[in-house]
């Protein structure tokens, strides 16, 4: 994965190149699109642990259309509730599963867009 500007993108799109060559073969045609459907889509890296903290008061308002102390609050509120539950096989921190519910609750913006901001 090669990263600029904190976006994290493929090095190397494999079933692009199978499609260039027009290979006549059907099954690496088949694994080509299986590639193109689970490949890493371009995320913004480390969303939650360099870039949020950066933003002013007013800045995490408009953004999660609440203030800071009162996510810190809620995730009060929830964590007793949540316990250490683990996202498939990769743990996901509490604080940013919250925050990622409270961004999309905030924009509705599509669930792909949700996962690519916070990396999940």
């Amino acid at each position: 994965m090669s990263q600029s500007a904190g976006i994290v993108r493929p090095k190397h799109n494999i079933a692009h190149d199978l499609f260039q060559r027009r290979l006549s073969d059907s099954f690496l045609k088949t694994e080509a699109l299986k590639h193109l459907k689970t490949r890493d889509r371009p995320r913004i890296g480390h969303f939650v642990e360099f870039t949020v903290p950066q933003y002013s008061m007013d800045e995490f308002k408009a953004r999660f259309r609440m203030e800071r102390s009162t996510f810190q609050k809620l995730c009060d509120v929830l964590a007793p509730l949540m316990g250490d539950k683990y996202t498939r096989q990769t743990h996901i921190p509490f604080d940013k599963q919250i925050l990622t519910y409270v961004f999309y609750a905030a924009t509705q913006c599509p669930l792909i867009r949700v996962a690519d901001v916070f990396s999940i």
